[in-house]
């Protein structure tokens, strides 16, 4: 029997009269090159629509505009490679993905056709200083290129006529640095001064990124825009799971949660060795030791080998309490300090390759190590900073702190240390003469690694113990008397939130950030116990019974094991705290 024929015409064989889009090529099969849209060049949707689109919002009961959805959903199809999904949502939508004009910009800038880019430009309606800056990032790229290509002539003809013109008198320095380019022997030492990977690298996409600052979204959209929201949503979900330990994939479908049973709540091991109080612990970065430092004038290094934790050295030779441990970013060096006793240990032998009595004349109170690993910076209550390198040998004093430090952290990007402490020796002369100290007051003091100069700093009231830095570089944690550990945002320079629940008045208590995103805020206590905060929301989510009497003095969180940290307390013990057997399985 024959087929009735079909009253859906179309005039071009892909897409019938009721918008519905289907195949038609001589064999039956979709044709298409790659998968992606075809009019464009760089893969971007050029096709008139078919209708008026609609306005408004997508659903009822949402504010999710319409326009802006099948936009990003459009081009995140053809990111995908789903091009004929992309042309078909188009005509039955009525949206463009981009204008002509924005994808002939889009498609110049990557390969480099800059008299197009120049000319495009000025259909994106921009402000006048947009227009320089964007002008000025355009000229650059073009210079680096011609420098590249051994095109010296044309190169020096952008400096002076494009880039001279459109750099501002307070930012002539850049304009320098750009011309000393000219004396580069080699494409290669180009690349390294400049900090540029080549017409050929990423720098044309770069520069499509910086371009887009400029111009705005809803003329041409960021790239991945969909994905990018999605990656967000997946990581407000983590930040929200209040015992999200490990990165498991997270699914679109449903939302993310994570039982306590995964939060290493149970003590697996107590580590008896010391014979007096513990006061200070640090994990190597691999995860495979654990350094604790005594008021018994010693120094354990205990591997991570379970069930037994055995101790691989006692580092002895100390006259003075104990007080701080700190490994080298390769694990090749521990760092300890008694009092005023700075000494070098080989962890793995035990011998001790350097002391130093002399340099600091009070209490040193941390011993940070620059992140490339061949220099470490230690503090004292004697307001002294001093960088040394791993032999021992002193690099740099800086200039004195203004206050006497009781902690310091390094950001992980090497850029600030974070200090607190109470301020130094600030007489101020009587109408009689005589000098007067004021009353001390507490400060949380940031001083920029380049410059050696206090970025920001803040006055607190009462007594401040500890001091740590987030993975990202933008958080310290603070412990603060009485009972209050505090998480500062330290690249806008404020006080973002309080957990409470611990006690803390009289003794040095540490706290520490927890989990691979930093998802937890830990931290002992003078009842015994150590308390974990969600960081997020602040929440307490776990208060563990964790010594026998006395203060918990110090938290740490194993880098590489994502559900294990330990504790070292009064009771001269250090204990590892994991997740049952069965829940480790």
């Amino acid at each position: 029997m024959a087929l009735a024929e079909s009253s859906n015409h179309t005039t071009n064989g892909h897409f019938p009269t009721n918008g519905t889009p289907i195949a038609s090529t001589s064999n039956g099969s979709a044709a298409k090159s790659n998968g992606s849209l075809s009019p464009s060049s760089n893969g971007f949707l050029r096709s008139s629509p078919r209708r008026a689109p609609p306005e408004g919002t997508l659903l009822e009961g949402t504010d999710i505009d319409r326009k802006e959805f099948v936009r990003l959903t459009m081009q995140a199809l053809n990111d995908a490679g789903y091009g004929h999904a992309t042309a078909a949502l188009a005509f039955e939508s009525g949206y463009e993905l981009e204008t002509p004009d924005v994808a002939e910009f889009r498609g110049a800038v990557l390969r480099g056709s800059w008299d197009d880019v120049g000319r495009l430009l000025g259909s994106m309606d921009l402000s006048e200083a947009d227009q320089r800056r964007s002008r000025y990032a355009i000229a650059r790229q073009r210079y680096l290129e011609h420098l590249e290509r051994g095109d010296s002539k044309r190169a020096l003809a952008v400096l002076r006529h494009e880039l001279a013109p459109l750099t501002p008198e307070s930012e002539t320095d850049g304009l320098h640095t750009l011309s000393s380019f000219m004396m580069c022997l080699s494409p290669e030492e180009l690349r390294e001064r400049a900090r540029w990977d080549g017409a050929a690298g990423r720098s044309r996409q770069a520069l499509l990124v910086d371009l887009q600052q400029s111009i705005s979204p809803s003329v041409m959209l960021p790239q991945r825009r969909l994905f990018t929201l999605l990656e967000q949503a997946k990581e407000f979900q983590r930040r929200q799971c209040l015992y999200h330990i490990s990165d498991v994939p997270i699914s679109l479908y449903s939302d993310y949660t994570r039982d306590p049973s995964v939060f290493p709540s149970v003590n697996i091991a107590t580590l008896r060795g010391h014979i007096d109080e513990v006061w200070h612990l640090q994990f190597s970065h691999d995860g495979k030791f654990l350094a604790t430092a005594s008021k018994d004038k010693t120094v354990i290094i205990w591997r991570m080998r379970e069930p037994d934790f055995p101790i691989e050295q006692t580092l002895r030779g100390h006259d003075e309490d104990v007080g701080y441990v700190s490994w080298s970013p390769d694990d090749a060096i521990l760092l300890s300090a008694a009092e005023g006793t700075l000494r070098i240990w080989n962890p793995y032998t035990g011998v001790c390759r350097y002391t130093n009595e002399i340099a600091h004349e009070e209490t040193i109170s941390s011993l940070v190590w620059f992140p490339e690993g061949n220099t470490f910076i230690s503090t004292g209550m004697d307001q002294r900073i001093i960088v040394w390198d791993r032999n021992g040998n002193i690099v740099r004093k800086w200039p004195n702190a203004p206050i006497r430090i009781n902690d310091a952290a390094l950001t992980p990007d090497g850029q600030s240390l974070v200090t607190v402490g109470v301020d130094g020796p600030q007489p101020t002369v009587a109408p009689d003469g005589t000098l007067m100290y004021s009353e001390e007051k507490r400060r949380i003091v940031i001083f920029d690694i380049a410059t050696r100069k206090i970025r920001w700093q803040t006055e607190l009231r009462n007594d401040i113990s500890s001091s740590r830095v987030s993975r990202d570089s933008r958080s310290a944690l603070i412990n603060y008397s009485p009972d209050e550990v505090q998480l500062w945002d330290i690249v806008n320079n404020r006080l973002v939130r309080k957990f409470m629940g611990h006690q803390q008045g009289h003794h040095m208590i540490r706290s520490c950030f927890g989990g691979p995103s930093d998802t937890f805020i830990l931290s002992g206590s003078e009842d015994s116990v150590v308390y974990v905060w969600h960081a997020q929301s602040g929440e307490l989510i776990e208060a563990l019974v964790a010594h026998e009497g006395g203060s918990v003095n110090a938290v740490a969180w194993n880098p590489t094991h994502p559900a294990m940290f330990a504790s070292v307390g009064d009771d001269h013990t250090a204990r590892l705290w994991g997740v049952r057997a069965a829940t480790a399985q």
